[in-house]
């Protein structure tokens, strides 16, 4: 609307209601049976337990030569001096295991959204009953891809009136507890400044309000005029790749399941496993005897 700065008069509408909290209050949601609470699934899979051996090759003394010379070479602060006149006194191969366990999961987790109510289709108990988390079809990504996908729980949407502004489509400002005028800040309100006529309110003392224009209310910031809230529960499904690294002491098999244990522990809680990859890095190395002086 037009405005003069020379306005005194101040507009109040008493039927606009004052600024409500923007997260519903207690007990303003309805209840979806299976969703009360709920904030995670839990599955899990075990992983398949196969026993992994290796065969070892033997090493000549000429090979553990070679690759003696090629590491000294890697590095230009050693000699090569006695690496070419080591006398070898004994070679054993020695196995050593990297053990990898990568854990894929999906997560799905679940909590209340909002929106606008402009008309769109409502998806309500009515058409029946909310499926249980894990019951709710969702494509998967590629296998070992991070991936993060929201979808609402079908038949848990329902129309309410907005909580914020009361289904009035706009709230009182309380910047000027909606006047639509504030007092001037130069000249405190007196209308003059230094023995002089204010040059910030011309005199009147009083200034239109910045934060909502001089109209004295401003759009619900909830429903954005819109006076109807659309509730519905959103499922967050998150695939995720945990990998851990580890280099046993002890023998590989206590290890990997050591590692098993601790992912399903870590995981299962929230989570389900839906694969899992152990990896096995086999090197060959020599114990090489002592160089005769």
């Amino acid at each position: 609307k037009p405005f003069s700065p020379f306005c005194v008069s101040d507009s109040f509408d008493p039927n606009i209601p004052e600024e409500g909290p923007s997260a519903p209050p207690p007990g303003w949601l309805e209840d979806i049976d299976g969703y009360q609470g709920h904030k995670g699934g839990e599955r899990k899979r075990e992983s398949e337990k196969r026993v992994v051996t290796f065969l070892v090759p033997s090493i000549s003394e000429d090979v553990a030569r070679d690759a003696l010379l090629r590491f000294v070479e890697s590095k230009w602060k050693y000699s090569s001096k006695p690496a070419r006149n080591l006398t070898f006194k004994d070679l054993k191969p020695v196995t050593v295991y990297r053990y990898r366990l990568e854990t894929y999961t999906e997560t799905r987790t679940s909590a209340w959204q909002l929106e606008p109510y402009n008309g769109q289709a409502v998806d309500g108990p009515q058409y029946g009953a909310s499926p249980p988390p894990w019951d709710i079809p969702v494509s998967p990504p590629q296998m070992y891809s991070n991936r993060v996908e929201k979808i609402p729980v079908p038949h848990s949407s329902f129309v309410k009136v907005c909580h914020k502004c009361h289904g009035c489509g706009r709230t009182r400002c309380a910047g000027c507890f909606g006047r639509g005028m504030k007092r001037c800040s130069f000249c405190h309100g007196n209308g003059r400044a230094r023995k002089k006529r204010c040059t910030s309110c011309h005199g009147r003392g009083r200034r239109r309000c910045v934060s909502c224009r001089g109209d004295g209310y401003k759009t619900c910031s909830v429903c954005h005029g819109a006076q109807k809230l659309l509730h519905f529960i959103q499922l967050t499904v998150t695939w995720c790749v945990y990998p851990i690294h580890g280099f046993p002491d002890q023998e590989i098999c206590d290890v990997s399941a050591k590692l098993i244990n601790d992912h399903l522990y870590r995981f299962t809680s929230t989570s389900r496993i839906l694969q899992q990859v152990r990896a096995y890095l086999l090197t060959l190395s020599g114990l090489l005897g002592i160089r005769e002086s």
